[in-house]
């Protein structure tokens, strides 16, 4: 396989680790602070749309721009703001500060994974093509299975806080390695 194809697959890992953790931990947080049922599924619930809505919209956005310059600009965009909920923690409200932070981490997964699938036809073909989507797919689902325990873990070891600026790092070294990602156009 492509050496390319094993870098996407790392970045990716980081990247829907990351993610997924955050998108257990935030919503988790808000319960335990607002002890709000109601709250918790409505706040989840509002950050879906916008994964909604980015995955139609990454579907022509990958057709149409450099796949790893898409993937980048997401992880930059992801790290930039987990550090600014971080930072902003200690004074703000927390129920908009977790919404906030859930709608981007959701929207960002909209646009990032159409990136990630409309680059393989362009590095893999034929037999490649077909192993290279099952990793891809088979990533995406062991992120989503181990990020919610990955997110727990850290959230009660680092708190929320810890846990936004460790994957705020992870998104930026994702992001610097993207840049560098030799896909055609």
């Amino acid at each position: 396989m492509n050496p390319t194809f094993y870098k996407i697959t790392v970045c990716q890992i980081i990247t829907l680790f990351g993610n997924a953790a955050l998108r257990f931990a935030l919503p988790l947080y808000l319960l335990r602070r607002t002890d709000s049922a109601a709250l918790y599924g409505s706040v989840t619930a509002l950050a879906l749309v916008p994964m909604l809505l980015s995955t139609l919209a990454g579907g022509v956005l990958a057709d149409r721009c450099r796949k790893q310059k898409i993937m980048a600009m997401l992880d930059t965009v992801s790290a930039i703001g987990m550090a600014a909920a971080a930072a902003a923690m200690p004074g703000a409200p927390v129920t908009p500060l977790v919404l906030a932070a859930l709608c981007l981490l959701y929207a960002v997964e909209g646009l990032y994974q159409p990136a990630v699938q409309a680059s393989l036809p362009l590095l893999l073909n034929g037999a490649a093509l077909a192993r290279g989507n099952a990793v891809i797919q088979l990533v995406d689902t062991i992120d989503e299975l181990l990020g919610p325990l990955l997110g727990s873990v850290l959230l009660h070891t680092l708190e929320l806080r810890g846990l936004l600026l460790l994957c705020a790092v992870c998104f930026a070294v994702s992001a610097f390695w993207e840049r560098t990602l030799p896909i055609p156009y």
